[in-house]
């Protein structure tokens, strides 16, 4: 079954979202791992 439109559209916003949040936090890794040698 298909989502509605307005849930889809949240789907997709929410794991947009994710994906930054991910990106960030992996680049904060990066950043801490690279000042804390």
């Amino acid at each position: 079954p298909r989502l509605a439109d307005t849930a889809e559209r949240d789907y997709f916003t929410l794991r947009e979202r994710l994906i930054t949040m991910q990106k960030q936090l992996e680049g904060t890794q990066k950043y801490i791992n690279e000042q804390c040698r």
